[in-house]
């Protein structure tokens, strides 16, 4: 006679990501992928200097990905995630106090990922008087190669995010 395991609800729970947004969203609520690269593309040609050092740095990173890794999710097209929710705390000045905090889990666990260190990012942004382009080639080939390793994760996923609950 073959012996049969129980069902074990429960015994293989996806892990937890965090999420900041401005929106507030309910448990079950999906945040679709792609959202970023819609706020880059509907940036007007005006005065917001920080709005087109946005658009040349993510450019920038964008040509970096085809280059060393045009599998990877591209980070325009994605949705991203911290892998602690301390991560996403320490980051929150970064992307704006009036972000709300969530859990967050995949919809789909197996579509693309990669993992980059946000930091990378925000040093991009930093005026040092170095020139640009050599400065954000270089954050975007560690960011997308994966050589640096100190900094805060960030999961970038080409999976739609199912919010789990609502943190702060």
């Amino acid at each position: 006679m073959l012996g049969f395991l129980p069902l074990q609800v429960g015994a293989h729970k996806m892990p937890s990501y965090f999420h900041l947004c401005s929106v507030q969203l309910s448990p079950g609520s999906v945040i679709e992928p792609g959202n970023w690269g819609r706020i880059i593309e509907l940036y007007p040609q005006d005065n917001n200097v920080s709005n087109a050092w946005r658009t040349a740095v993510e450019q920038v990173f964008e040509a970096t990905r085809l280059q060393l890794t045009p599998d990877a999710p591209s980070r325009l097209t994605s949705a991203f995630a911290f892998l602690s929710q301390a991560d996403a705390e320490r980051q929150r000045p970064q992307m704006g106090w009036l972000n709300m905090l969530y859990e967050v889990e995949l919809v789909d666990p197996d579509a693309v990922q990669h993992i980059g260190v946000f930091d990378l990012l925000t040093a991009a942004y930093v005026i040092d008087g170095t020139r640009f382009l050599p400065k954000a080639r270089g954050l975007a080939t560690q960011y997308w190669s994966g050589s640096a390793a100190d900094g805060t994760k960030e999961l970038v996923t080409a999976s739609p995010l199912r919010i789990v609950r609502r943190i702060s």
